[in-house]
C-alpha cells in the first residue's frame, strides 16, 4: 500500500506550460529580450549590465475569454387608452401585379372588429398614489434626551443655587455690619447701599428671624433718612398756601414736582378714620400755623393687623409724599397730605430720630419701644 497517494495523483499532474518571450525595460532606457522558461531567471542588459530578474511562466491556464450573448430584441408594442396591448402586426406581402386581361379576383369582405372601443367621456385609470409614512413625534429616544436635558438642567440650577446661597450668607454678614456702623456714623448714604445689600441676601435666604426683621426695619430706616426732605412740615405748608395764592388751578403740580417722593418723619396722635378694607387712617397734625385744618391720610393696611381695632394714641411714622390736596373747594378749607402705602413705616431707632432733629423725651421713648414689640424687633 505504500505510494498509494502518489500513484493516484499521476494522472492529474499539471501539463508543463510552454516557454513565452517576454520584453523588459531597462532604467538606462535599453530593452532587453529573451524567453520566458519554466524557472525563474537573471537577464543582463547589454548596455549597463544591469541584471532583471525574470519570472517564470504562469503555470496555470489562461482564463477563457467569453463573449457575451446577443439578446434578441423584442417586437415593439403599444398600449391603447384601454390598457389592452397590441403588438404590431406583420408586413402584408406584396401581391402580383395584374396581368391586361385576366379577371381580378374577389377580395373577401373586411371582417367586423369585436374590440369595444372606449368611450371618450371614460376616464383613463388613475395611478395609486402612496403616502409617505407620518413620522412620531414622541419617540423612546427622544423622551430619554429630554430626560437628560432637564436632569443636566437641574443639577445646574441646584449648583448654581447653593453657590448664591453660599455667598448671600457671606454678603448678608458683611452689608449688615457695614450698614449698621454706617448708621453710627450718621453716613445715611452708605447706611442705605449697605442695608439694601443684606435685605436682597435676606430675600435669597429666605429667612424671616428677629434678627432679619431688624436689618429690614434698618434698612426702612436708612432709606428715610437719606431720602429725607430738605424743608419741614411747616415749610411744605408755607410754600402749599403761596403756591395757592399765585396760581390756584395748578398749585398742586407744582407742589408734586418739588416733593413728591421725598420722605417725612411725623410724631403725632393716630387716629383710625374707616375700618373698610382696606381701612384707611389719618393723622392729625397739632401746632400747624393757620387756622385751617391739616391731615396726614394714607393707606395702612399693614398696620391694622399690628394695630387691632384699636389704634395707638401717639406713633412716630417716615413715609414718603403722593400727593396734597385740598379738603374743600376754597384756599381755607384745609389740607390733606396723603403718603405711599408701600413706603409708611413705624420708627424704632432712637440715635437716628435724635440726629434726624426728633425730640426725645419719656413719651417718645415709650413710643419707639412699644413700636419695636409690634414688628417683633426689640430683644
Amino acid at each position: 500500500m505504500a505510494g498509494w497517494f502518489s500513484r493516484v495523483l499521476q494522472g492529474n499532474e499539471p501539463a508543463e506550460a510552454e516557454p513565452v518571450e517576454f520584453s523588459l525595460t531597462c532604467r538606462c532606457g535599453n530593452t532587453v529580450t529573451g524567453i520566458r522558461g519554466q524557472r525563474m531567471h537573471v537577464a543582463v542588459c547589454r548596455e549597463c549590465r544591469y541584471q532583471i530578474c525574470v519570472l517564470p511562466v504562469s503555470p496555470y491556464p489562461r482564463p477563457k475569454v467569453r463573449t457575451p450573448k446577443k439578446k434578441v430584441p423584442k417586437p415593439a408594442s403599444r398600449r391603447d387608452v384601454a390598457g389592452e396591448d397590441v403588438r404590431t402586426p406583420p408586413p402584408i406581402p406584396k401581391r402580383a401585379s395584374r396581368r391586361d386581361g385576366e379577371a381580378r379576383p374577389s377580395e373577401p369582405a373586411p371582417k367586423k372588429s369585436t374590440r369595444i372601443e372606449p368611450k371618450s367621456s371614460q376616464a383613463a385609470p388613475r395611478e395609486p398614489q402612496f403616502t409617505a409614512p407620518r413620522r412620531r413625534i414622541v419617540t423612546p429616544l427622544r423622551l430619554i434626551a429630554v430626560g437628560m436635558l432637564g436632569v443636566v438642567t437641574l443639577a445646574g440650577w441646584w449648583v448654581g443655587h447653593r453657590r448664591a446661597v453660599g455667598q448671600a450668607v457671606v454678603t448678608f454678614a458683611e452689608a449688615a455690619k457695614a450698614g449698621r456702623a454706617a448708621l453710627a456714623e450718621s453716613d445715611f448714604g452708605s447706611a442705605d447701599l449697605q442695608l439694601r445689600r443684606a435685605v436682597t441676601a435676606l430675600e435669597l435666604l429666605g429667612r424671616d428671624d428677629r434678627e432679619a426683621r431688624q436689618v429690614r426695619q434698618l434698612a426702612r430706616e436708612a432709606a428715610a433718612a437719606h431720602g429725607l426732605a430738605l424743608s419741614s412740615l411747616f415749610e411744605l405748608i408755607s410754600e402749599t398756601r403761596g403756591a395757592q395764592k399765585i396760581s390756584p388751578n395748578n398749585w398742586q403740580q407744582t407742589i408734586k414736582q418739588s416733593y413728591q417722593g421725598r420722605w417725612f418723619l411725623l410724631e403725632t396722635n393716630g387716629l383710625q378714620f374707616t375700618t373698610g378694607d382696606p381701612p384707611q387712617w389719618r393723622f392729625s397734625v397739632p401746632l400747624i400755623p393757620g387756622t385751617e385744618p391739616l391731615q396726614i391720610s394714607g393707606d395702612l393696611a399693614t398696620w391694622s393687623r399690628l394695630f387691632g381695632s384699636t389704634p395707638p394714641t401717639h406713633v412716630i411714622i417716615a413715609g414718603q409724599l403722593d400727593e396734597i390736596r385740598s379738603l374743600g373747594n376754597g384756599t381755607d378749607q384745609g389740607l390733606e397730605i396723603v403718603l405711599k402705602k408701600e413706603s409708611l413705616c413705624l420708627w424704632t431707632n432712637a440715635e437716628v430720630y435724635s440726629v434726624l432733629g426728633g425730640t426725645l423725651d419719656e413719651g417718645s421713648l415709650t413710643t419707639l419701644k412699644a413700636q419695636a414689640q409690634l414688628l417683633g424687633i426689640s430683644e
